[in-house]
């Protein structure tokens, strides 16, 4: 009798981005609503991923970044400037590179990301507003569900 081989040891698994947001649709994605996205540097291989998440009824986004165990942790929030703010209730602190890397996307990156070519900013295949899967090709590149997109629009 043949017996399958079990590995004794787990596979690691490599980020397979959903699809890559540039420009306006960035700037939109980010500010939807309920967006979770990872930005890559394709120079170091490194790579930060963010959830920002809008309050029910102001415009106020809360910011969290994907910690130690795949929870992720509030680490501030952005009011209707789309300026960052870090909250003293975070328990990551302000110096830290996540924190570091969020302001930089706000301030330079999203003003002129030609200039940095090798960051690059992917969805997870979920819906920026709704966090639903995305299941058009017209939605899976902007990262805005259709439903949600025409909401926008209206």
């Amino acid at each position: 009798m043949d017996f399958v081989k079990i590995p004794t040891k787990q596979k690691k698994h490599n980020f397979i981005p959903e699809n890559e947001l540039r420009g306006k649709q960035l700037r939109d994605f980010v500010f939807a609503g309920n967006a979770l996205f990872t930005l890559a540097n394709t120079d170091t291989d490194n790579h930060v991923t963010f959830k920002v998440k809008k309050h029910k009824e102001e415009d106020v986004w809360f910011v969290s970044t994907l910690g130690q165990y795949g929870k992720y942790v509030f680490i501030g929030t952005c009011f209707s400037d789309k300026k960052y703010k870090h909250s003293k209730n975070s328990d990551i602190a302000l110096s830290d590179k996540k924190v570091d890397v969020f302001n930089w996307m706000l301030s330079k990156f999203f003003n002129d990301q030609d200039k940095y070519p090798m960051v690059r900013v992917y969805h997870h295949g979920r819906c920026g507003a709704c966090h639903k899967k995305l299941t058009t090709p017209e939605s899976i590149k902007s990262g805005i569900g259709p439903v949600c997109s025409g909401k926008r629009r209206g």
